[in-house]
């Protein structure tokens, strides 16, 4: 049986978080909370104008802790789209753990998942990517038939 992770990253207004655990419900899979040591503003305006900043000059935010992700075979990596792709931690997390041979699967609170894929396969060259799940905020709460049809057509097992 293949070892799975998901790791979200979520600031608070965000519900990524419940997202994670209701693919946690249907995977057996271990989980982990993407945090940087700096939080991002509350303000939308200014948290929107820090992560341009961080996109646009790459400026990877430190994390709290960090995670062994070397036992895992599938990555499932959760995060809002900002400016079109994942946040920098995200891109902090990927240089920390360094995911080799891992299978990485996006979602988001998002309906598109923007160009973040294509992001993920050029920091992941070496990582098979895999179709992602993007779900609006207002419908995450009732997200479960959606994550069971996505889980089924990525035929994990």
């Amino acid at each position: 049986m293949k070892k799975i992770l998901i790791a979200y990253y979520a600031d608070e207004k965000e519900n990524i978080q419940t997202l994670a655990y209701n693919i946690h419900q249907y995977t057996n899979s271990d989980i982990y909370a993407i945090k940087t040591i700096d939080n991002y503003s509350k303000d939308y305006c200014r948290r929107m104008k820090q992560a341009k900043k961080e996109l646009d000059k790459q400026i990877y935010p430190y994390l709290k802790d960090n995670i062994d992700i070397s036992q895992y075979d599938i990555l499932f990596l959760g995060y809002p789209i900002w400016w079109g792709t994942y946040p920098s931690a995200i891109a902090s997390f990927l240089k920390d753990t360094n995911p080799y041979h891992q299978t990485i699967i996006p979602f988001s609170n998002e309906s598109c998942l923007g160009h973040s894929t294509t992001d993920l396969k050029k920091m992941c060259p070496f990582n098979e990517v895999l179709p992602g799940l993007g779900i609006k905020s207002e419908y995450i709460e009732h997200s479960c038939i959606y994550i069971q049809d996505w889980l089924k057509r990525l035929e994990l097992n």
